[in-house]
């Protein structure tokens, strides 16, 4: 399927639809007969070790890994299994303290006495050992353990991925690895792949430690240590140009050569990017892991295919819940792994969700949905031309919404974790910024929904809840500014409104006339679906489903969207619309105007960008103080 003028955000493969209402795989895993809990439900503490440990129990092979992802054969022979007793292996970093931490993920033997299992080693900064365990893990006893695995050069970079940045000519390219080399950690670019003539210092090393955790898991038995962080920019790059380009240092190894595509001019003919949020990931071996979620492989074998098949996707645009980590770090390294040949050709730009950041005190609206990460691993694992300053080194965090802009393209990236009037000036100034004759749409994207069918009217985070307040702050400014299409997430389902105003659909007054903004819910990438959708449908709501999406501007005047089904690749939904002219004329802008937003436009020399930062997260959002010595 070709996609020469579409963006495209795949939702879940049906495969596990028919089940995850009654055992999502983030609450329980199949594994034979037995339904196994995920890490999470760990509890190492109860933990013990046998003093008459099986010797020669288990072997792991190959005990050198060349490459980040490679596989490991793990056998054993003389495991008892009678009596029902269940036995599972689990993988570990060698110096983990299996009383502390929870397995990274782990295999049920099966009541087998012999045989072998497969795991997929993606932390190469660390060596890896197996151990045999014996009783659920609630309270395991350790019997046995493997050799060492090691990879062949553990300071190898890993996790490659592009950002945007404010300026068309720079690409901004992280990655994560030891902090070997980290003095010399570059970036090196040109024209062709053995001609690699221009060079770039990396901006700067941050990393986080368990204090820097708000408490959960994240804290805990799901901390481990997150390797170092770089960034390194790529400057002066001339427009609609293939780059190519490695990373890393001269003393411990380059990245593969990978390449992308610079921004081209604002009148390029067409563009395409891929949209959705709530992804996850599946680590594709046979183990239990914490949040893994099939489908989301399913969405990023899909996006690399057609990627490759139409080089011309020019970025993601992915709005939360990006790994569903939950504290846990290794989570984070198995998404890094599975996003890698996607983030290091193309742009990985996101938007902070609830997973990532909501803990109780600290500024948020939800609950405890990020383990106590509280927004720390999101925002040094993804620098993006945040609203604060953009160096690497000295960026103020947790004030995560910025702009940026690709062909006719104007996007806006808001954070419905965050006190919404504090992020009102920023938008503002950014609305009254638009040059609607270069960039003519406007497309503003937040993690939580505005408009949404959804039976969830809980307090303090319900879906309506949040959405009527997030309605009330920002919706007159989006009718006033005529915002074209709003992306959210967070409900995992595909939903399409009418041009929405006041609750009501919209018709526009003339041919070229604006109308209202246009709401979408995407939030099918990859996890648990969800069911509760309101019967009968409200009446704004044009299309809703569960599965896939692909979301397409198409060149200057045209903005096309095709829903793409995650498993059958089929388009369920498409519209398309086109741009109205009227809004060239800067008269009309004042249509929508209400005193709320005049009132809002005075104070934006006067209000605090950053309201109430001196009591959020324990004073620890500024990133020199996670910058590495």
């Amino acid at each position: 399927m070709a996609y020469s003028a579409r963006v495209m955000a795949i939702m879940a493969a049906a495969l596990t639809m028919s089940t995850v209402s009654a055992f999502p795989r983030w609450q329980y895993e199949q594994a034979g007969s037995e339904l196994l809990p995920p890490p999470a439900r760990a509890q190492p503490e109860k933990f013990t070790i046998a003093s008459d440990m099986m010797i020669g129990v288990l072997s792991a092979t190959p005990s050198v890994l060349e490459a980040n992802g490679d596989f490991v054969q793990v056998s054993w022979h003389g495991v008892p299994g009678k009596n029902g007793t269940l036995y599972w292996i689990g993988m570990y970093n060698v110096d983990d303290d299996v009383t502390v931490v929870a397995p990274i993920k782990y295999q049920s033997v099966g009541g087998r006495y012999k045989g072998t299992l497969t795991f997929q080693v993606v932390n190469p900064r660390k060596d890896t050992i197996f151990y045999l365990f014996q009783n659920d893990i609630t309270s395991a006893v350790l019997v046995s353990k493997s050799n060492i695995v090691t990879f062949k050069n553990p300071n190898m970079p890993a996790g490659g991925r592009l950002a945007y940045t404010n300026k068309p000519d720079e690409m901004l390219v992280s990655w994560t690895a030891n902090f070997a080399g980290a003095n010399s950690m570059v970036v090196q670019w040109g024209p062709a792949p053995e001609t690699l003539n221009m060079q770039a210092v990396a901006l700067g090393r941050t990393t986080y430690t368990r204090d820097d955790m708000c408490g959960g898991d994240a804290g805990g038995k799901g901390f481990r240590d997150p390797g170092v962080f770089y960034s390194a920019m790529m400057n002066g790059l001339q427009s609609n140009q293939l780059v190519y380009y490695r990373y890393g240092s001269p003393e411990t190894g380059f990245s593969d050569v990978r390449s992308f595509r610079t921004r081209g001019s604002a009148d390029s003919s067409e563009i395409s990017f891929f949209a959705f949020g709530d992804l996850g990931m599946h680590a594709p071996d046979e183990s239990v892991q914490y949040s893994d979620s099939f489908p989301s492989l399913n969405t990023t074998e899909t996006m690399y295919s057609d990627l490759l098949a139409d080089p011309s996707v020019a970025f993601v645009l992915h709005i939360g819940d990006i790994s569903y980590a939950r504290g846990f770090v290794s989570v984070w390294d198995q998404f890094h792994k599975q996003i890698e040949e996607i983030s290091t050709r193309i742009p990985w730009m996101v938007g902070i969700g609830n997973h990532e950041r909501d803990w109780p005190g600290t500024g948020s609206y939800g609950r405890t949905d990020s383990e106590g990460e509280c927004g720390v691993p999101f925002e040094l694992r993804f620098p993006m031309p945040y609203s604060g300053d953009r160096s690497a080194t000295k960026k103020v965090l947790d004030m995560p919404w910025y702009s940026f802009e690709k062909g006719p393209l104007h996007i806006i990236v808001l954070s419905s974790e965050h006190d919404f009037k504090s992020q009102t000036p920023w938008l503002i100034a950014d609305l009254k910024s638009v040059d609607r004759k270069v960039t003519p749409w406007i497309v503003v994207s937040a993690h939580r929904p505005m408009y949404i069918s959804s039976t969830n009217w809980d307090e303090p985070d319900g879906d309506h809840v949040l959405g009527n307040r997030m309605i009330e702050e920002w919706e007159e400014l989006f009718m006033k500014y005529q915002v074209n299409v709003v992306l959210t997430a967070h409900h995992h389902s595909y939903q399409r409104s009418c041009p929405v105003y006041k609750g009501k659909c919209v018709k526009p007054a003339g041919p070229d006339a604006y109308a209202a903004p246009i709401y979408m819910i995407i939030g099918m990438g990859g996890f648990a679906s969800c069911y509760n959708i309101q019967e009968p449908q409200p009446e704004i709501f044009e299309v809703t489903a569960r599965h896939g999406l692909f979301l397409a501007p198409d060149a200057l005047h045209v903005f096309r969207i095709d829903y793409v089904h995650g498993d059958d690749r089929a388009v369920h939904d498409s519209f398309t619309l086109t741009f109205p002219r009227s809004i060239l004329n800067k008269q009309r802008r004042t249509k929508f105007a209400s005193s709320k937003v005049r009132q809002a436009e005075e104070v934006v020399g006067r209000r605090e960008m950053y309201m109430g930062a001196k009591n959020r997260l324990k004073n620890k959002f500024t990133a020199e103080q996670h910058y590495v010595d």
